[in-house]
């Protein structure tokens, strides 16, 4: 049984770090140059970007019929000049998978006096013995705890299997 269809979106995000930079400086010396040397890549069709204070993420949407294999090598190769550039702190390209993506987020929560963050964790762990193929990726504890509430965020993430 498969939780997700095997779908594969012809879309590559392309993240520059550059630190200590204006949203200005980023756009003018990041995101333009990156967005001219990925713009002839074969199969793209659309492109969108948002500079930030040290960062840039570019989305590059190509056709269905794209090879995104090649479409990602191309794109590598494409950047190479900039991710040469030392004054760039990172620059990642990322295929979205959405078997990757959560499935399923659960939210336990506290009130004062109820059961402290280390019972909300036995909890957690206690539903997840039960939910495979499920599994924890993440908690958080957001910043509000202390002010009335306890609250654990496991992020569940489906993994495909194969029933009997």
């Amino acid at each position: 049984m498969q939780l997700l269809p095997d779908i594969s979106y012809p879309t590559l995000t392309v993240q520059t770090e550059y630190a200590d930079s204006a949203p200005n400086e980023v756009e003018t010396l990041i995101t333009r140059p990156l967005e001219e040397a990925v713009g002839v890549v074969p199969g793209l069709r659309r492109i969108s970007s948002v500079s930030k204070a040290g960062m840039s993420e570019i989305s590059l949407e190509f056709g269905w019929d794209t090879d995104m294999d090649f479409a990602l090598v191309e794109v590598e190769k494409a950047i190479g000049p900039i991710r040469s550039d030392p004054d760039v702190d990172e620059v990642l390209v990322r295929h979205f998978d959405p078997r990757q993506a959560p499935v399923l987020n659960l939210g336990l929560v506290a009130d004062e006096g109820g059961p402290d963050l280390a019972e909300l964790r036995r909890i957690v762990e206690f539903l997840n013995r039960f939910m495979d193929p499920v599994q924890v990726l993440a908690v958080e504890v957001p910043q509000y705890v202390g002010q009335g509430l306890k609250t654990l965020v496991p992020r569940l993430i489906g993994q495909t299997t194969e029933t009997q």
